[in-house]
This record gives C-alpha cells, sequence and structure tokens, in this order.
C-alpha cells in the first residue's frame, strides 16, 4: 500500500511489515499482537479489507483471538493520507474472564536507529532525551513513552503517539527479533492479569513527519516479466576470510534413535552435545553419554547443576573421558543463568571435570536475554568462556521475521564480548524452535525434555538450510569460538529418523554437509542482508544464498571464472568449479 511519502505491506492477519517514509523504514512492523498467560502468541482469525485507496489507503479490521482461557475480538483501522498522517487504532471485547500476559498495539522499530538519539514526552508531559541502544539493553531502555520524537536524514522530525495505555520499549534483539519494539501495560505490573467479562480495550498508535512532503501516490507497476538488473559481487573485494570455528550437533535425551558411526562419518560435527542433569540425589542423561562416548567423538558436556547434586556428580566424577572432553558448559537448573553454587559444587564433588583440559563455559541454556539479564562474568568463577543458546521463533514464527533475525546477531556478539570480558564465546544450540517454554507457571523445567511444539515443518526443508546459512555467516564472521547446531538426528536433527533408515538427505541435510567439510577458513561475501555467498576458494566450492522474495542477477567475479547467476528466491545454489 502506498500513500504519499508513506507504503507498507498489508498482512492477512491485519498487521502491517516495512512501513517506510521515502523508502527509509521507520517500523518493522506494526500489529495488534494478543498473548497467553505463558506468552505465547494467539494467531486471530480476520477479516481484512481495503476500503480506500484514491488519497491514500483506508483498511478496516475484524478479528477474533481464541485460546485457552482467551476469548478476545476486536475492530481495527488503518488510516494514512497522501498528506502525512498516519493512524493504526482498534477497540476490542473480552468474551468472559480472559487471562492474558498481553492485549495491545505493538510497534517494531527498525535497528536503523540503534545508537540515534530520540526524545520522549511522558504521560505528565515531561520531556526526556535518550539514545536507541547500540548493544543490547537488557532491561526497558524507555518506559513512559505517550510521544516518541526522532530525527530524519531528511532534516524532518518523526513523531510517532502511543494513547490508550503506558507504552514502553524492549529491546528485542535479546531474543534475537530484529527491533526494538514499544508495547503497552508495563512489565513492572503484575503478569498474568484477567480482563473481564465485556471489558474493553481501545489504542491507536499515530505517526507524523514534519515539514510534510506532498508526493502523489503513484501505483506500483509489477515488473514480473522483466529480469532483475545485474549485480556484480567481487570476493576480492567485498568478500573477507574468516577461521572456521568448531561446530557440531547436539543429541536428543527424548529420541530412542541415537547417532550411529556411519551417521557421524557422513555428518563429521566436529562434536557432540550431550546434556545431563546433576540433581535429586541422581544423575540423568548418563546413557546417551555412554553412547556418544563409545562412537569415540568429542562431547560438549551440558551439566545442569541443581540441588541434592552431590551424588549425581560423583556418579559423573567416575566417568572415563579420556581425552574427548572438548568443553564443559556449566548451568544452573534452579536458575536462569549459571550461579557461583553451581560451579562451587563441581568444585567439591566433581573436579577432577576442571581438569581434563577442557575449556569450562558458563551463562544460560536459553535466550540470550536471560544471560543478559543476570550477568556472570567467567574469569570471576574461573571459566575460561560464556555461552547461551538462540532461537528465530520467540515472538515471530512468520518467514521473513526468521530469516531477519540475522540482523540481530552482530549486537548479540558484540554485548556478549562487553559481558566476558575477552572470554571466549560459545552458541549452544542454535536451534530453529525453543526446546522448551520457560515461561510457564508453576511448572518444573526438565532441562532434558523437549516441548511437543519444539517441532517445526519447515525444519529441513529449503527455508530451514537458508535460514542455518543466514544464522551462521554472522557468527563466523564475528569469530565465535565454538558454536552447537540443533540436533544430530531426529524430528529437530539435521537428519530425520525416517530419512536415516530410507537414505534420503533433505536440503537442510545437504547444505550441512557442504558446511561440515569446511574446516579451516571460509570466505564470505555479500552484497545486501539477503544475497550472501560462502566460498572455499582453495577448493573452487561455495554457496550462493538468496533469502529474498524477489529474483538476484548476479555476476560472482574473483572466483575461477565471472559467473552468472538467475539465483531464485528463498534460494541456496551450489557452485564447484571443479563441475
Amino acid at each position: 500500500m502506498v500513500a504519499g511519502p508513506w507504503s507498507a505491506t498489508l498482512e492477512v492477519d491485519g498487521s502491517l511489515y516495512g512501513l517506510c517514509y521515502q523508502g527509509v523504514e521507520i517500523l518493522r512492523g506494526l500489529a495488534v499482537v494478543v498473548r497467553t498467560n505463558t506468552w505465547l502468541t494467539v494467531t486471530p482469525e480476520t477479516n481484512v479489507s481495503l476500503i480506500a485507496e484514491d488519497a491514500g489507503f483506508q483498511v478496516a479490521i475484524t478479528a477474533t483471538n481464541k485460546a485457552a482461557g482467551l476469548h478476545f475480538s476486536w475492530k481495527g483501522e488503518i488510516v494514512c493520507d497522501t498528506s502525512g498522517s498516519f493512524r493504526y487504532s482498534f477497540k476490542g471485547v473480552s468474551h468472559g474472564i480472559s487471562s492474558t500476559n498481553r492485549i495491545g498495539l505493538v510497534a517494531l522499530h527498525s535497528l536503523n536507529w540503534a545508537g540515534r538519539s530520540c526524545e520522549i514526552t511522558h504521560s505528565d508531559g515531561s520531556v526526556a532525551t535518550t539514545t536507541y541502544p547500540e548493544l543490547i539493553s537488557p532491561h526497558q531502555p524507555m518506559k513512559d513513552i505517550k510521544h516518541l520524537w526522532q530525527d530524519l536524514d531528511s532534516n524532518q522530525r518523526l513523531t510517532i503517539s502511543f494513547a490508550g495505555d503506558i507504552f514502553e520499549m524492549e529491546d528485542q534483539r535479546n531474543w534475537t527479533d530484529a527491533s526494538f519494539k514499544t508495547y503497552s501495560r508495563p512489565l513492572e505490573l503484575p503478569f498474568p492479569y484477567e480482563l473481564r467479562d465485556a471489558e474493553v480495550v481501545e489504542q491507536s498508535i499515530s505517526l507524523s513527519v514534519t515539514p510534510s512532503l506532498l508526493v502523489p501516490t503513484t501505483p506500483r507497476k509489477s515488473n514480473s516479466a522483466q529480469l532483475p538488473a545485474k549485480r556484480v559481487l567481487d570476493l576480492a573485494k567485498k568478500g573477507e576470510t574468516f577461521p572456521m570455528p568448531p561446530i557440531g550437533l547436539g543429541t536428543d535425551p527424548t529420541n530412542p534413535r541415537q547417532p550411529s558411526k556411519e551417521l557421524l562419518d557422513e555428518l563429521q560435527p566436529s562434536h557432540l552435545r550431550v546434556d545431563m542433569v546433576a540433581a535429586d540425589s541422581e544423575l540423568r542423561g548418563a546413557e546417551v553419554l555412554k553412547k556418544v562416548l563409545s562412537l569415540s567423538i568429542p562431547v560438549e558436556l551440558a551439566l545442569h547443576v541443581g540441588n541434592d547434586s552431590q551424588r549425581g556428580l560423583e556418579q559423573l566424577s567416575a566417568v572415563e573421558f579420556g581425552d574427548l572432553l572438548s568443553a564443559l558448559l556449566v548451568y544452573d537448573s534452579t536458575s536462569s543463568a549459571t550461579t557461583r553454587k553451581s560451579m562451587y559444587a563441581i568444585e567439591q564433588h566433581a573436579n577432577q571435570l576442571f581438569g581434563l583440559g577442557a575449556p569450562v563455559f558458563v551463562g544460560t541454556d536459553d535466550n540470550f536475554t536471560e544471560l543478559n539479564r543476570q550477568r556472570i562474568t567467567p574469569r570471576d568463577v574461573n571459566a575460561q568462556g560464556l555461552g547461551f543458546s538462540i532461537s528465530p521463533q520467540i515472538h515471530d514464527s512468520r518467514n521473513k521475521a526468521i530469516i531477519e533475525t540475522a540482523e540481530s546477531l552482530p549486537a548479540i556478539i558484540a554485548t556478549a564480548r562487553s559481558i566476558s570480558m575477552g572470554s571466549a564465546i560459545a552458541i549452544s544450540p542454535i536451534t530453529f524452535k525453543a526446546r522448551r517454554n520457560i515461561h510457564v507457571p508453576g511448572r518444573q523445567i526438565d532441562r532434558l525434555g523437549r516441548d511437543e511444539d519444539s517441532v517445526d515443518d519447515r525444519w529441513g526443508e529449503m527455508f530451514s538450510a537458508l535460514w542455518l546459512v543466514k544464522t551462521l555467516a554472522p557468527l563466523i564472521q564475528g569469530r565465535v569460538d565454538r558454536i552447537t547446531v540443533a540436533e544430530c538426528l531426529g524430528p529437530r536433527g539435521i537428519i530425520s529418523n525416517e530419512d536415516a533408515i530410507s537414505g534420503e538427505r533433505s536440503p537442510l541435510a545437504k547444505t550441512w554437509h557442504w558446511l561440515s567439510q569446511k574446516r579451516s577458513v571460509i570466505t564470505i561475501g555479500s552484497l545486501d542482508s539477503d544475497l550472501l555467498v560462502l566460498a572455499d576458494l582453495s577448493k573452487k566450492d561455495g554457496l550462493v544464498i538468496n533469502s529474498s522474495a524477489s529474483s538476484a542477477n548476479i555476476s560472482i567475479q574473483g572466483w575461477p571464472a565471472s559467473v552468472p547467476l538467475l539465483v531464485p528466491p528463498h534460494t541456496i545454489i551450489r557452485l564447484d568449479a571443479n563441475e
């Protein structure tokens, strides 16, 4: 949709994506969001209609969100005219008592604003000057926002006004989202909370730019029959060579099938991660560890230390690792991040683990935000590194949002390095969906368990391969010290149980096989955030990744010969000069 200088994409659920002013992204997204009392997003049943577009655009939305213990319906309106004013408003009502953590408008601000100043008008009329953070803020960088003012590069001023509740901002890069998010109902208020039967929620977000520009609305013309303009990527000039970190795979404690030697010979991970829990006077996970050690592959041991851990740790201390322990990740299963108590328990009851020569990492087995909010410096607990997990679907499961999470990774690495004080960084594991929901009230987290909805139908397909390469590239560029990806075998594995039997190999498995062969260095080049090339120049072997919705017409220089390519959307193409 286009109205003068404004443009945006309207989604079928009534949300807006890519709200731009004169082609500059102002908001990555804008939507009415309904969350359950466990922070799950409730997908609405919607009816969306574009009811005017001559002098701008006007959209009418009717929607219903239903989940266990929640029933909320609403009507929304989006109005934008050529003079430059824009407004998204909604009014909704609860049917019966609805238990929720959030219902309201959410604005996703572009990462382009990181490091730039803005002004906030608070609800009492006072004004404060602040800055969008460059490093990731562990808590809300801006609170009590009624109006937000920021200067554009065009010497104009943008005003975003919020009405209907108290709004505040959080740094969504904590969860790998590529945005800053402004939402209502401050988190310092109790949650979950209840809406009474027939209780009304009404909010609006308005945007304006001054001085305004009177730009005529021009309908966008389709050029689908035309080839995109050819672009040239010179790997010698725009490519950079990086050392490859060790990249291993996880194991699935819930899977009766564990990887065989033949499967490991095919996948060639640098290590296998094994999770174990020492708590309640027992040691869990020992059978998987025994199986992995029998395969003579390096082990990344993720040790979750809980209450009454002495007996379990003493059992673990009797295990003969030989030289196979490649890293020890220490977590506190009673806390969101490693504590001194968990490290002390190992020192007391399994101290020989620290003497096997493997680096010790502390941190969190959950989202980076848990580490960012409960910081621990490795050297303060005699550890050598900092570790955490990442997953792209904490807030948004749409394809484009998943791909965009790669944009948050440089800031995550930079923030992690500021916490680690120069220590090594391990990201373990990278998963396509979170293994478990850690925010279910009253639920005891099983560190060896997997939620039923941790499996995604897209896993194994070309899209998941695209996401994996897009995620690994900035981690390699950021010189992360070690990486563990997903799981080796099973429904969340590089190879599914079924494919392990049939011999079929998915696009994801084929892409992993290419990556696993790169043990030394890799050259990475890009033309933009969507077009990426990974190359092993010594073997004249590479991948071209196009994660955009449009074909890319490119010529790669710095290869044995200039290579012209027309790369379809959402595709990986392998280049092999030897074939």
